[in-house]
């Protein structure tokens, strides 16, 4: 059975703002280093985000980091 490719939109509350934010959620994984070894890395730390490409870079930047608790599915279509 094939797999359908979806556009799956989400929301949430940008952290710094507040504003609703719409877009694609993602989460970013940025390594830990270990202080005496920085080719060695220890772990991860999360950052839970809103990709949108769509405000025209208002605030410079399309990655908003969001309050996960506020994070909803709004909008799901087929692509083809």
């Amino acid at each position: 059975m094939a797999m359908k490719a979806r556009n799956v939109i989400f929301r949430a509350r940008e952290i710094k703002t507040g504003k609703l934010i719409v877009g694609y959620y993602v989460v970013l994984h940025s390594p830990k280093f270990d202080k005496d070894n920085p080719d060695k890395v220890v772990g991860y730390t999360e950052k839970y985000c809103i990709f949108n490409d769509t405000d025209n870079r208002s605030n410079g930047s399309y990655w908003h980091e969001i309050d996960i608790d506020t994070l909803e599915m709004i909008e799901q279509t087929e692509l083809f």
